[in-house]
Order: structure tokens, then sequence, then C-alpha cells
């Protein structure tokens, strides 16, 4: 799979997301907000906007663990780069949290058995 391919999933994963999500929603309820651990390309983030409250990292580096928890505590979906440290505090400390959309090759940086107790799906 290419990157190109690798961003189109991403993309319908969190559209995904954000229809199963949106069940529950009204007209006068906010977006659910996604945040991305790093940017991605301008077609992504443009197709992404409208759906959702589009949150990202506003530096090139891997975040903080601290950053990380400040950043997500709101979030409906977190896509994940693989540098990210995705463990069982990090997941605890965000109660919104329904998907992590990992972008890279595997998901050992994610905490699977943490995720799967609290109901988060992880892509």
């Amino acid at each position: 799979m290419d990157r190109k391919d690798n961003v189109g999933s991403i993309i319908t994963v969190v559209f995904s997301a954000g229809m199963a999500f949106s069940d529950h929603r009204t007209m006068n309820d906010p977006l659910p907000k996604v945040f991305l651990t790093r940017t991605m390309v301008p077609a992504v983030l443009e197709r992404l906007q409208p759906q959702c409250d589009l949150q990202c990292n506003p530096d090139d580096r891997t975040l903080t663990h601290e950053e990380l928890l400040s950043y997500i505590k709101d979030a409906v979906v977190l896509v994940s780069n693989g540098p990210d440290d995705i463990n069982a505090a990090v997941l605890e400390a965000a109660p919104k949290l329904k998907l992590i959309a990992n972008f890279g090759v595997g998901y050992n940086n994610i905490d699977v058995d943490t995720a799967t107790r609290l109901s988060i799906a992880v892509s």
C-alpha cells in the first residue's frame, strides 16, 4: 500500500466514525473532535474539516505525554502516528474517545487491551 492509499484509508475510517456517531447528534450539537498527532496533506485536511472539529499537532514532532493528554481529553477520534505512545494512561484520560486510527504500519504503539476494555476501536 502506498502513502496515497494509506491517507485514503484514514479518511474512510474517520468519515465512517463520524457517520456512526452522528446518530446521536442533533443539528445544534458540536461536531465531534478529531485530533491528528501530525498534520496531513492539505487535501486530507480539507476533506475532514467540514465533518468534524479538526485539530492538529501544531508542531512537526512527537508530542510529549503531557501534551498528548491535554490535546485528546475531549477527542472522539485520535489519528495517531507510529512514534506516538498510546498507552493506558492516555486512553483513560480521554473519556469521549471512540476510535484510534493509526497512521502507519502496525499498532504496537497502542495499548489495544486497554482500548478494547474501554470500547475504543483501533484501526
